[in-house]
């Protein structure tokens, strides 16, 4: 399976995040933008305090208290990956190999504050446009302004994030992870977050029912004109963001339907309906490219 990450704009990062998290805050979103950007938060000065920390987590956490994925592109261009404890826990990663792995990483050149907090002012201004109903987005907003402004960048997850997602994992540069950890991992079917879906990788899915997210500034109007024009039917018109559970025509393959809609003005993300079945294990939905 491929970690092969498009980038995707804000837009489309923070949908995909809302989809996956519905508990997130702004604070989770801006931790992934991020750790994507500057890495690892803290320079490795001793290993062995490090490897103690990572000792006392993993003993610490029951397996229902690790994250339901394995791992996870950070941010919009995936330079670093998310590795859930689970892979050590489950044996597929040894403990040594995955702390050197984060020690590199974190090891690693840096960009500035400064320049991070150009970046972030650009996506937050756009994240702004989407007109999020966030928990305490406000607050949270004038904090990470106070924090970068102070010449610091890194914050911890959200309480609501930490106790319903458990966010257990250590940050790792996307190359080192690619060549040395991905290997290891790759004769063994697990959940992962937003990678493109191949051939033979999609779920179970509706068959005659997608979802869709579209850019809050540009509106739903030109999706509305197409749901008409292709004689599609909306089947929910999500509050909390901007997207729709849409049924295809009687007449149309789900695909090609899909396809259609992905070329709809406004329109950012264009997925299967995935079924869960109470039986199966937890798995987020996966965005289709």
């Amino acid at each position: 399976m491929s970690l092969s990450v498009s980038a995707q704009n804000i837009e489309a990062f923070v949908s995909q995040q809302m989809a996956d998290y519905p508990h997130l805050h702004l604070i989770d979103i801006y931790k992934s933008c991020f750790q994507d950007y500057m890495g690892a938060e803290h320079l490795v000065t001793d290993r062995e305090q490090v490897k103690a920390y990572l000792d006392k987590e993993l003993n610490s956490t029951t397996p229902d208290e690790l994250p339901s994925w394995y791992y996870e592109p950070c941010g919009t261009d995936g330079r670093f990956v998310r590795v859930s404890l689970k892979t050590v826990s489950e044996g597929l990663i040894s403990e040594e190999t995955l702390l050197d792995a984060f020690i590199r990483s974190a090891d690693m050149k840096r960009p500035t504050v400064k320049s991070w907090s150009k970046k972030w002012h650009k996506m937050i201004k756009r994240i702004e446009r989407m007109k999020l109903n966030l928990p305490e987005y406000d607050k949270e907003k004038q904090f990470i302004d106070s924090i970068i402004s102070a010449g610091k960048y890194a914050l911890s997850h959200s309480s609501d994030y930490r106790e319903t997602y458990h966010p257990h994992y250590r940050i790792v540069e996307r190359k080192i992870f690619e060549k040395e950890l991905k290997p290891l991992l790759s004769n063994h079917r697990f959940p992962v977050i937003g990678h493109p879906i191949r051939k033979g990788d999609i779920q179970e899915h509706s068959p005659n029912v997608f979802l869709l997210m579209y850019d809050a500034e540009i509106g739903k109007e030109p999706v509305l004109k197409a749901i008409r024009d292709y004689k599609c039917e909306i089947v929910y018109d999500y509050n909390i963001t901007p997207g729709m559970a849409i049924k295809k025509p009687d007449d149309k393959t789900l695909e090609e339907t899909m396809r259609y809609f992905k070329s709809v003005k406004g329109v950012l993300t264009v997925e299967y309906d995935h079924i869960i079945r109470l039986t199966d294990p937890v798995r987020p939905r996966l965005e289709m490219r």
